[in-house]
């Protein structure tokens, strides 16, 4: 339970802080209280038990069943007992002149005032096997009328006479609790047993004579109603937790049942509903198992059925009054509580987005916003709630990145969070066997983690065709895209779909990976910072050698989108010579056999590549110098490797040429950034060596090259040569390995224009040619307006994450939903005509950025949520992402010209009766 006031938004609650344990509200700020439709519930239904009670004509009924009992009802932590407190603490003011609203007050037609007075709460959780509830009762009234009575001398006789009764009753209850069955067998012992029996069995009656008269003695002691007699008068007793006792809940609620329905008492109850029922079903199945000869078909049934019965005669459903639940959506969507922010209290948000805010301050950790389902993170109940915020507000807040103490409080704070999700949310929301497994996973290193979890659900097995059909093709996606990001996703997705696994662990799983590569790539920004100055190949070398770098890497594993990448884009649809239709992914694709295809590159660009290959072949690796330090090209090297290369002729107009010709295949570079960066090459070939390569072609080939337009008519011209790895989604994890996949490009370059092959250079020359890419890079870079430097300082800015794939809760959501609009989209197939195949990524971008701003939207409002912090403008101001959405319409059709070679592969083609089944499984 919390403070709360009036919110602007009429029905909504605003909790301004947290406390532990129950709290009681006053009557005047119910009206404000998420308890309000509870409260007038409850005074509705003792209206009517009141005035049943006074009324003359039905006290005949009245002897035979008093309707007397209210039941406040819901799950563990929705404020049962807070609120029966607050309602029976109000009972106690309804004779106040001050009391003014009607659906708050218990009144009678005839104008007669109704006075309430009560005893302590008891507890029935703490009751003992062997104590008894309705002792307890006697206990509590008895202590009260003792404390009363302890300042007079002596007892007056209605004081007196009350005293007796308890002493009557008591020891007629005593008698009938220790009869016992082996006493029965005696005779004389039975008579005896038989005599208290009948001496008892008007307890009840006396107990509804000690209530009346208990009454009439606390109004006479009490010298503030002298005139008692001006009111209907009542006792209130709140038993709390009777379900929680587990040994004993049954045989509470009979003897409330028993004893308690008698008139002038009002009995308040606090349970869950489903724990009460439990209680029940033990007790019918402790009898019915205890009995010989009993032959009942599907026994549990016949007990649930007699449980069911009896809590319906018990406590009616016409006596309950149910709180309301954060877990259920169907109360007002969950903005039924609004949630002041920490640092401004005129600010509220909703508890989605105070739990999102709290999460980013205190962990930098940010979810997916979008889902109008509950997060998997919200509290479920208000105990909850109230812990989650006590919890969070232990946790220092990380401040800005560049503070002195960020990464010693995201450690403490990362560790903490990872405490509640290991333990807390495994062993509270998980199932026994998912706890384990989730627990299991995460012993393992994080880089290994994933490969596990793909393996774990790969070797399922299954007797439903559909399931079947699922797994065999993840199965065959597996072994043709290897692990990766992406295929971890993909299962994923396919895990929490399939009746295999909880889809809980999902959540579980996403939250994991989220806390912790975070907290890594955080780490990793703090460790290759810079605040000012240029690029250096020390500042490259420290950022490649961080440690959570290689683990982001790792993880990544050279893909984010993997197999699944296939089913965000539509397949393209090329008719052959044989007028052969086929169809293939654009999405992604492998093992594309790149012999010899052609680059086209632009004209200039072919100039230039002329240029080089008649400058740099005129030398070799073996026989040049190094240029001495007073030279003009500005790079630092460390000493030892400076001192062992030799003969390296580099002059300033070679390396201005080198460079240009790089400054005009950016285009070409941005192409590669989707490529996997292995098992692919250049190669500078001469005209009349390629046409004689294609008159050579087999059928096969030929089937391909018809796709291919002709090359630029130069002497020399660029060729992919090796195996294509192609998918859409590559261009996040290869802008985060930039300087890897720059020097690459460089190098495949290099080793095309000198015709040699990377496989064959020996180690001297592997580190004379290492230092030419760091000579041509550095040239390149020292211009402040080219593509490869702005991506630089991009990067140094950003940390490289152009999609925040280190948050998997908000990835996978964005991938999942990609895959979802695709699937039901009116655009199922494109051709190779007006740049379709451009237009895809160009809507691939859009989608993106329209996810993040969304994500970004929540946030904004915040004070401390500064454009650093937007992932839109992140990504909007990548160079990437700018040069694609710039791009010459030469540009879109050689790109599109790229593709096209990429994705016709045997292995890429479109299997639409397996598609379809795949789909109309993932739609379940």
């Amino acid at each position: 339970m919390n403070d709360k006031k009036q919110s602007g938004d009429s029905g909504s609650v605003v909790i301004t802080k947290a406390y532990r344990g129950e709290v009681c509200e006053k009557k005047s700020i119910f009206d404000q209280s998420l308890f309000r439709r509870v409260y007038k519930r409850a005074y509705r239904i003792l209206q009517e038990q009141v005035e049943l009670q006074v009324s003359q004509k039905e006290e005949q009924i009245l002897e035979e069943n008093t309707d007397n009992v209210i039941v406040f009802m819901g799950r563990r932590g929705t404020g049962k007992s807070s609120a029966m407190k607050s309602f029976m603490n109000s009972l106690l003011e309804n004779n106040k002149a001050d009391v003014e609203s009607d659906e708050y007050k218990i009144q009678l037609p005839n104008s007669k005032k109704v006075r309430f007075i009560s005893v302590d709460s008891i507890d029935a959780s703490l009751l003992e096997r062997e104590e008894d509830i309705f002792e307890a009762i006697l206990a509590k009234l008895f202590n009260e009328f003792l404390k009363d009575n302890e300042n007079n001398n002596s007892m007056k006789y209605d004081s007196k006479e009350l005293f007796n009764k308890f002493s009557s009753i008591y020891k007629k209850h005593l008698n009938i609790k220790q009869r016992s069955d082996s006493d029965v067998y005696s005779a004389e012992v039975a008579i005896s047993n038989l005599r208290d029996l009948a001496r008892s069995v008007d307890i009840k009656q006396e107990f509804e004579e000690l209530i009346e008269q208990y009454i009439q003695v606390k109004s006479h002691s009490e010298s503030e109603y002298n005139g008692y007699e001006l009111y209907e008068t009542f006792l209130v007793i709140s038993i709390d937790d009777i379900d929680m006792n587990v040994q004993a809940g049954f045989e509470i609620l009979e003897k409330i049942q028993r004893y308690l329905k008698v008139k002038r008492l009002i009995v308040l109850l606090a349970v869950n509903h489903e724990q009460m029922k439990l209680c029940c079903q033990k007790h019918f199945e402790d009898i019915i198992s205890g009995k010989r000869g009993v032959n009942i078909n599907n026994l549990n049934d016949y007990i649930n059925e007699l449980a069911d019965q009896y809590m319906e005669k018990a406590i009616p459903s016409y006596s309950r009054v149910y709180l309301p639940s954060l877990k259920k959506m169907d109360y007002d969507r969950n903005n039924m509580i609004k949630i002041c922010d920490t640092k401004d209290e005129t600010k509220q948000y909703s508890i989605k987005e105070a739990m999102f805010f709290e999460a980013w301050r205190k962990t930098g950790v940010r979810y997916d916003t979008k889902g109008k389902k509950r997060h998997f993170l919200e509290p479920e109940s208000l105990r909850e709630l109230n812990n989650w915020r006590i919890y969070r507000s232990t946790m220092p807040e990380l401040g800005t990145i560049d503070s002195k103490d960020f990464l010693a409080r995201l450690d403490f704070n990362h560790r903490r969070m990872m405490d509640d999700l290991l333990f807390r949310y495994a062993d509270e929301v998980l199932q026994n066997e998912e706890s384990k497994l989730f627990i299991s996973l995460s012993e393992l290193h994080i880089g290994r983690r994933g490969r596990e979890i793909v393996s774990l659900f790969l070797s399922k097995s299954s007797k439903e065709d559909q399931e079947k059909e699922l797994l065999g093709q993840l199965r065959a996606d597996y072994r043709k895209f290897g692990y990766s990001y992406g295929e971890l996703l993909h299962v994923l997705y396919c895990m929490g779909r399939t009746p295999f696994y909880d889809k809980k662990l999902v959540h579980a799983i996403l939250a994991m990976y989220s806390l912790t590569l975070t907290k890594i790539f955080y780490r990793y920004r703090c460790d290759c910072s810079v605040t000012s100055g240029e690029w250096s190949i020390d500042l490259e070398k420290k950022r490649k050698e961080s440690h959570n770098y290689r683990i982001l890497k790792q993880i990544m594993n050279g893909s984010v989108g993997g197999s699944w990448s296939r089913k965000i884009t539509p397949v393209l649809t090329k008719t052959l010579k044989e007028m052969k239709v086929e169809q293939y992914f654009t999405g992604c694709s492998v093992n594309t056999k790149l012999n010899d295809s052609p680059l086209k590159i632009s004209k200039k660009a072919a100039e230039k590549l002329k240029e080089l290959m008649l400058e740099v072949t005129k030398e070799s690796l073996s026989n040049v110098t190094l240029k001495d330090e007073k030279g003009q090209l500005s790079i630092s090297l460390v000493p030892d490797i400076e001192k062992q290369l030799k003969g390296l002729i580099l002059d300033d107009d070679k390396i201005e040429k080198i460079r240009s010709f790089f400054i005009e295949i950016q285009w070409e570079f941005v192409m590669v950034l989707f490529l996997s960066n292995k098992d692919w090459k250049f190669n500078i070939t001469e005209r009349e060596e390629v046409n004689s390569k294609k008159d050579n072609e087999d059928n096969e080939e030929r089937k391909v090259s018809e796709f291919r337009e002709t090359a630029v008519s130069d002497d020399y011209t660029l060729y992919f040569d090796g195996i294509a790895k192609y998918n859409i989604m590559n261009f996040i994890n290869n802008i985060f390995e930039l300087d890897e996949r720059l020097r690459d490009f460089i190098k495949k370059i290099i080793l095309g224009i000198l015709k040699k092959d990377e496989r064959m250079l020996a180690e001297e020359d592997e580190k004379k040619f290492c230092y030419t890419i760091d000579c041509i890079l550095t040239n390149i870079l020292k211009e402040d307006k080219n593509f490869y430097s702005e991506m630089h300082e991009w990067y140094r800015s950003t940390g490289g994450m152009v999609v925040p794939v280190y948050s998997m809760d908000i990835y996978y959501n964005m991938f999942k939903r990609m895959v979802r609009r695709q699937r039901f989209s009116d655009i199922k197939t494109i051709s190779s005509e007006d740049n379709e195949l451009f237009k895809v990524l160009e809507n691939i971008l859009d989608e993106i950025e329209k996810a993040l701003e969304k994500n970004d939207e929540v946030y904004k409002e915040l004070d401390d949520f500064s454009d650093n912090d937007k992932f839109a403008e992140i990504f909007k101001g990548c160079p990437f992402v700018k040069r694609i959405r710039n791009a010459t319409d030469e540009e879109k059709e050689r790109y599109c010209y790229y593709i096209q070679q990429w994705i016709i592969a045997e292995d890429n083609k479109s299997d639409y009766r397996l598609k379809e089944q795949f789909e109309e499984l993932m739609s379940m």
